[in-house]
């Protein structure tokens, strides 16, 4: 399923990481479970299907990541720039509601990263 939404055509680019991170908050529990941890063992030996997953899962970490720190510089820069007020106030409120458009996105990936990262951990987690 993770990597079934690659292939939706309905879905734009950003839309697939919300869908995926749905679905990489409870696989991420459940692999703690024995019997999970063994269905996903049995699907590994679906070699193409197993690598295509892992493949995604590094891309969207991989993305999220440098997406994160985008955002982060971006906010910096709103940041320092309201430490000059605007003279209009109009300005004022135009400088506020990019800054915290661009918080409330810096979240979003910062929290999709982290579970994506959270993840990958899980899966590499030795549970022999």
């Amino acid at each position: 399923l993770y990597t079934d939404i690659e292939n939706t055509t309905d879905n734009s680019f950003y839309d697939k990481f919300s869908v995926r991170d749905q679905i990489a908050v409870p696989m991420r529990h459940l692999h703690d479970h024995p019997t999970h941890t063994q269905a996903l063992q049995a699907q590994s030996s679906d070699l193409f299907g197993m690598l295509k997953f892992l493949n995604a899962v590094l891309n969207d970490m991989d993305f999220l990541i440098d997406d994160t720190l985008a955002k982060a510089n971006q906010v910096q820069e709103l940041q320092l720039s309201s430490i000059v007020p605007s003279i209009l106030p109009v300005g004022r409120r135009q400088e506020q509601e990019r800054l915290e458009q661009a918080l409330k996105l810096l979240k979003t990936t910062s929290i999709f990263a982290s579970h994506s990262i959270g993840l990958l951990a899980s899966l590499c987690a030795n549970k022999a």
